[in-house]
């Protein structure tokens, strides 16, 4: 005999922050890429100075990873751009 999981409000509340996740990681690798871009930085431009590989900032910038603010911050600064400048663009862009 199995057991039967309960859809349950938690269950409910998981799915949603998940969901909200994945739209900060999508907005966030927007905004990523449009500075890169802006300032004629390849993806693998981008990489070699942050000490990633390419498909690292591929993954971010599709918003198929995620990024900690420590490391958003050495982005931002080797895209030109102050970090509170991109965190604003994030949260208007979201």
């Amino acid at each position: 005999m199995g057991y039967r999981v309960r859809n349950t409000e938690f269950d409910r509340r998981k799915a949603a922050t998940a969901e909200e996740l994945d739209e900060w990681d999508r907005a966030i690798g927007a905004m990523v890429a449009a500075s890169r871009k802006a300032r004629r930085i390849t993806q693998q431009g981008l990489a070699d100075e942050i000490g990633w590989t390419r498909n690292q900032v591929a993954n971010l910038e599709h918003g198929r990873a995620s990024v900690r603010v420590s490391q958003l911050i050495v982005i931002a600064k080797a895209v030109g751009e102050q970090p509170e400048k991109l965190f604003s663009r994030i949260l208007h862009f979201r």
